[in-house]
């Protein structure tokens, strides 16, 4: 094909093909599956963070305040894992709204997994090592603030 010429485009194709992976099926997956753990992992934490938000505001019109609302100092609101999950599992609305930021974190970290993942199938070797550096500093990152923090 002339690098002039604009590839065929399949009607029946999904909108999200880019020109560039029409008939490379295990690139078409990957970037689907990509596309879809950002699109999950936004939604997700969008709608815990709004329930949060709207848990909160609902406490307070019944008459209950919580939290940093009215008093920093009264702020239960849960910094580790486990009082996350606890939080959420009690109704706490700062544990949902920390369980968004969590998922909202999460999401380009497993987005880069499954890149690299993908990139590990393929193979294409620089951008399997770039993904493995990236995701090496993040570890790190995370263990230095687990210890030093």
């Amino acid at each position: 094909m002339n690098p002039d010429e604009e590839p065929e485009v399949d009607p029946d194709e999904p909108a999200w093909t880019t020109p560039a992976t029409i008939g490379d099926e295990p690139v078409h997956r990957a970037e689907v599956a990509l596309a879809m753990v950002l699109r999950i992992g936004v939604v997700t934490s969008l709608i815990l963070t709004l329930g949060g938000l709207i848990l909160v505001v609902a406490t307070q019109l019944a008459g209950h305040p919580i939290g940093p609302i009215l008093s920093p100092a009264e702020s239960t609101y849960p910094t580790t894992l486990r009082a996350i999950i606890a939080g959420v599992l009690a109704g706490d609305p700062h544990a949902f709204i920390a369980l968004g930021l969590v998922v909202l974190i999460a999401t380009p970290v497993l987005n880069l997994v499954l890149a690299t993942v993908a990139f590990l199938v393929e193979p294409d070797w620089p951008f399997v090592v770039v993904c493995a550096l990236i995701l090496a500093m993040l570890l790190v990152g995370l263990l230095l603030n687990a210890t030093l923090g």
